[in-house]
């Protein structure tokens, strides 16, 4: 006889695995904008409902006995930060315009709403957003405390490689993380602070590439390669939307309907709202919005993301080969080499993951999104940057050292081990990548899969650029470093 504290135990998990798909489904999201509190509790029943998991409840991150972790390379999205200069103005417009409508409630209530968001705080990194950086630390060096301990804490080496861009929300977000790294282990704050490394060619690469400007992201470009997206803002789905938001706020007379434009900026505030305040705050700009409304909205800004920072044009992803590169040579060097960084952060912006999720293969749904196949993707898409791509979304490659040859039973692991197997982590959850039916790989096996990315990443050739920039064709300042190392060591050898 099956012993009860088991049964209850599998009916605990089954109801909650119900709940969570029934919050999931039942969550207003804001693709982009949306919280990493509110995203991250939804990740597992997203990879079950895409078919991204191998047993439907996300395995845990645990690598078999005979394996230890060796390097953690993470890469980090900034925390939520506050409106930008444009989201500030069109939040004034559309407050200006409020004001002098005959409201219904309890939407009237938007009217006595105290705007926070200006213009001197514009894009800063909130409140937070810090404190979603400090959670990922903890939880990262929980995970990996030898890593963390030996990289970072006073005790250890202090061999840590972290990376921004320029921008504040970055650099704010890597202290906030070593700040939640501190809580875990003894660190010296200040000393760690100042190792952040200032790389905007390669955090924000899309900044250099002269072919993806031109191709894709300038204004001129975006006339072609926003087409769907523009009409889908013109079309049904988007046009019924600002109706229904319309009447639910009580506006008859056509002149004063919601454009879709101002649909939008209500969801983004009702977004921003909830992102700083929590999850279940009671904002006044989140009572006209139904699910149905946030699923036609995200999938107009997911439209956006796929053919600016996804897959709709292969520039997007390719110019991002100097970042992938870096990422790989951490585990060649501390291969060769325990002084090298047993940990290295990257902290940047949506621009700089979403291009390394598509470079790597994930959440790709094998068809463009368009304005014609809203129906189709609403619910079961892969590429929903409201789960994939929050504020502090992230993520990390962990290479492990192990026992070569060893057979293991460790179900969602290779049978035979290598000596060294890696593990791709997206929000702190294990993920597959799409080469293969396990959620870790030889080390071996994933750099001959994304061998062009290393082997063939001239940038300046990629972007055709007239002018060289440091990233191409990869020699970093690590790289450069050894050169002159190497040349020191024959020109000392020669003179003796």
């Amino acid at each position: 006889m099956q012993d009860p504290s088991i049964t209850i135990l599998l009916l605990s998990l089954l109801i909650f695995q119900l709940s969570a798909q029934s919050n999931y489904s039942n969550t207003i999201f804001f693709s982009s904008k949306t919280s990493y509190n509110i995203s991250k509790p939804h990740f597992q029943v997203y990879l079950k409902e895409t078919n991204q998991s191998t047993n439907g409840i996300a395995t845990l991150n645990q690598p078999p006995s005979q394996c230890k972790a060796k390097q953690l390379s993470l890469l980090v999205r900034h925390g939520t930060r506050y409106p930008s200069d444009g989201d500030v103005e069109k939040i004034d417009n559309i407050i200006a315009k409020l004001q002098n409508l005959d409201l219904k409630a309890p939407f009237v209530k938007v009217k006595d709403w105290n705007n926070t968001f200006t213009l001197e705080q514009e894009s800063l990194l909130a409140d937070a957003g810090k404190e979603e950086m400090k959670s990922i630390a903890s939880k990262y060096t929980s995970q990996f405390p030898n890593l963390f301990s030996s990289a970072m804490s006073k005790s250890g080496s202090e061999n840590v490689e972290i990376i921004s861009s320029e921008k504040e929300r970055t650099e704010s977000s890597a202290k906030a993380f070593v700040d939640g790294v501190s809580e875990e282990i003894t660190v010296d704050v200040m000393n760690l602070n100042s190792k952040i490394n200032i790389r905007n060619d390669l955090i924000r690469f899309y900044d250099f590439c002269t072919e993806y400007i031109d191709v894709v992201d300038s204004d001129a470009a975006q006339e072609k390669s926003l087409i769907e997206f523009h009409k889908f803002i013109a079309g049904p789905e988007m046009q019924e939307a600002a109706k229904r938001v319309s009447a639910e706020a009580s506006l008859t007379n056509d002149e004063d309907l919601f454009t879709t434009e101002e649909l939008e900026i209500i969801w983004l505030l009702c977004g921003f709202e909830r992102a700083m305040k929590g999850a279940d705050y009671d904002s006044p700009w989140c009572y006209p919005i139904t699910i149905e409304d946030s699923l036609v909205l995200e999938y107009a800004n997911d439209i956006e993301t796929y053919w600016l920072s996804a897959y709709g044009y292969k520039i997007n992803y390719q110019q991002s080969c100097p970042l992938f590169s870096n990422i790989v040579d951490n585990f060649q060097q501390i291969i060769a080499s325990s002084s090298a960084p047993a940990v290295s952060l990257y902290f940047g912006h949506s621009g700089t993951v979403l291009p390394i999720y598509s470079l790597l293969g994930l959440f790709d749904d094998g068809k463009p999104l368009n304005a014609s196949n809203f129906s189709h993707n609403k619910n079961g898409r892969k590429l929903r940057s409201s789960i994939i791509g929050p504020f502090a979304a992230n993520i990390g490659f962990s290479l492990y050292e192990c026992e070569e040859g060893v057979q293991t039973s460790h179900p969602d692991w290779p049978e035979k081990l290598e000596s060294h197997m890696l593990q791709i982590m997206v929000n702190e959850q294990v993920v597959q990548l799409p080469f293969t039916d396990k959620v870790a790989v030889t080390l071996s096996k994933f750099e001959k899969q994304y061998d062009w990315y290393t082997s063939q990443c001239d940038f300046d050739k990629i972007c055709k650029n007239d002018n060289p920039t440091s990233t191409s064709p990869g020699m970093t300042d690590r790289k450069l470093a050894q050169y002159i190392a190497v040349c020191v060591s024959f020109l000392a050898i020669y003179m003796l």
